[in-house]
């Protein structure tokens, strides 16, 4: 009986040993362009949990939620950022969300020693609408306690279903955004 509880000790010590918890955060960095010229904006998500399974290669345990706040997104322009958050709602959908999940991703991680970027998915929800987009995985680097790396995508606005914002009726935002999401993930 001792010997049978020793070694399911053993097991479940050394599955939970191999996995970690990691507190995430991120900085979005988008381009957006218009009838004028090309601007830039930021915005920063909220802190997320990520359970990573620490072998080679790395292995996510369970979907990611990620949540950036419109609030938090600025192209240090007033005009433009006021009608950026009414283009997504922003009092009803405060939030866009993105989802990450293992299958996805995990036979992606696979082929981090080869090359340092990867093809993979995620799920992007926008207001009321959800969309499965290919994403680059590049600059992978992990640490002893911290994993960092860059997700490169674009996007429609138009997909979304939201009309790109005018100013006066001649300055016309268009309908394709660029994304850099620098993510940093660190142990708990």
């Amino acid at each position: 009986m001792f010997r049978a509880l020793l070694i399911t000790s053993l097991i479940l010590f050394s599955s939970t040993a191999m996995s970690a918890p990691y507190l995430g955060k991120c900085l979005v960095n988008f381009t957006g362009d218009s009838t004028l010229h090309e601007f830039p904006g930021t915005g920063k998500c909220d802190s997320f949990r990520v359970d990573i399974e620490n072998g080679a290669p790395l292995q996510l345990l369970g979907p990611v939620t990620v949540d950036v706040p419109v609030s938090t997104m600025d192209t240090d322009n007033s005009r433009r950022d006021k009608k950026m958050r009414e283009m997504f709602d922003s009092g009803q959908f405060p939030h866009i969300r993105a989802k990450i999940y293992p299958e996805d991703i995990n036979s992606q991680l696979a082929t981090i020693g080869e090359s340092n970027s990867v093809e993979s998915f995620l799920t992007l929800r926008i207001r009321d609408t959800e969309h499965r987009i290919p994403v680059r995985i590049t600059g992978i680097t992990q640490m002893d306690e911290s994993l960092n790396f860059r997700l490169n995508f674009d996007l429609s606005l138009k997909s979304y279903g939201l009309e790109p914002p005018t100013l006066l009726g001649l300055i016309r935002v268009d309908d394709r955004v660029e994304l850099d999401i620098d993510m940093a993930l660190s142990t708990l």
